[in-house]
């Protein structure tokens, strides 16, 4: 699994642009600070788009056995008189 996507460092970018924009258009503020920020928010981004594929992950797995559960159910089943075979 990557850590750092294109996908996370658009998010990044988007949540420190304005201390970015800032600091590159006044130089009274620090760049180093906008720049540690930008960094952050694509560690923060990377790490918040990996939890959401696991939780997307988990739960395709379980709808997966959850229809392989309910096929298997029915196989030995009539379907018109609800019995056995």
């Amino acid at each position: 699994m990557k850590a750092i996507t294109p996908g996370s460092l658009l998010i990044g970018l988007i949540l420190s642009a304005p201390g970015l924009w800032r600091a590159w258009s006044d130089p009274t503020v620090d760049v180093s600070g906008a720049l540690v920020r930008f960094l952050l928010a694509v560690l923060f981004a990377s790490v918040s788009i990996s939890m959401l594929q696991s939780v997307i992950d988990s739960y395709r797995r379980g709808v997966g056995r959850a229809r392989r559960r309910n096929q298997a159910d029915r196989l030995p089943f009539d379907g018109d008189s609800g019995g056995p075979r």
